[in-house]
């Protein structure tokens, strides 16, 4: 957060899931949280393939309009699409 914020340039953050001060779901968050512009893409890095864990992490790192949440359209709306390991 300090360099995004030390440098209004970045416009990508690779951060992990597990990381030891402050999860990456949490900064995610904090990204979502700050000012629209300029926009940074995140890429979220984890082993985590739980289908609950796929949408906790797109949910925190996309932006809401007024509290919405992934969960009217289900784990397996959020998810159409996306490949399946079998």
């Amino acid at each position: 957060m300090n360099a995004l914020a030390a440098d209004p340039e970045l416009r990508l953050a690779i951060i992990d899931w597990v990381m030891p001060k402050c999860d990456g779901i949490e900064v995610c968050r904090q990204i979502r949280s700050g000012p629209a512009e300029p926009y940074v893409y995140v890429v979220l890095l984890t082993a985590k393939d739980d289908k609950a864990d796929i949408i906790q992490g797109l949910d925190a790192g996309r932006r809401r309009l007024s509290g919405e949440t992934l969960q009217p359209f289900g784990v397996e709306g959020a998810l159409a699409g996306w490949p399946t390991r079998d």
